[in-house]
């Protein structure tokens, strides 16, 4: 239980990193607003910051039953997720970069996996499949064991998240970023014009939003 207790407590922990990235940020391109007001930005902050969907950035904390406690410290808080982070799921903490760290036996960790999501479905009373957004399935850890980074970014890209030439681009990657790195990543304007109507459901203050569009519109013309 102690160790349980203890992988909870980090995400707590990242939670709170993530807010006060919210509120002081000014990130590679100085010329953007802060995105978010007094109220920080709530649940948009996962859309936000996070360049995978739900499953691959939640750890669960069995993991401890493969990575020690004092491990997990150290490379967690090695690997926080901000602005500057690599455009990849190697560049943070996330089920997909722990795995590649630590190499924990695959076997294992599927069997894990699969008793965790039992588990749950008997206690919320559902099917299995109904809890898709959260569940793991054999092809996405096949896909997850190549360690292909490119693969796993494909699969497991958030909708949010621009994917190009293998990386994987956060609406946070975006916003912070000039029309400078985006010729430099050499990444197509009509790949993030296209994810303009997913950014409309990020809770951007008003100035941030028109800031945004305007950087946007101005990449695409």
């Amino acid at each position: 239980m102690k160790r349980l207790t203890k992988f909870t407590a980090l995400g707590v922990a990242a939670v709170v990193f993530f807010c006060s990235c919210g509120q002081n940020q000014s990130g590679e391109n100085d010329d953007m607003p802060p995105p978010f007001g007094e109220q920080g930005g709530g649940d948009g902050l996962a859309m936000y910051y996070e360049p995978g969907v739900k499953k691959i950035e939640g750890i669960s904390a069995e993991i401890a039953d493969f990575v020690s406690v004092e491990a997990y410290d150290k490379w967690s808080f090695e690997n926080l997720l901000t602005e500057e982070s690599e455009p990849s799921l190697t560049g943070h903490a996330n089920l997909y970069s722990l795995l590649k760290a630590f190499k924990p036996d695959e076997n294992a960790v599927r069997e894990m996996y699969k008793k965790q999501y039992e588990t749950m479905s008997e206690w919320a009373d559902v099917d299995a499949s109904e809890l898709w957004w959260f569940v793991l399935t054999d092809e996405d850890f096949d896909v997850i064991f190549t360690y292909d980074d490119a693969k796993v970014n494909e699969r497991f890209a958030s909708e949010y998240s621009v994917f190009y030439n293998g990386r994987l681009y956060s609406p946070a990657w975006v916003y912070t970023h000039s029309i400078e790195d985006y010729r430099a990543q050499g990444i197509p304007a009509e790949l993030i014009e296209e994810k303009r109507e997913m950014y409309d459901k990020i809770p951007f203050v008003r100035e941030a939003r028109d800031a945004l569009d305007k950087k946007i519109a101005e990449y695409s013309g």
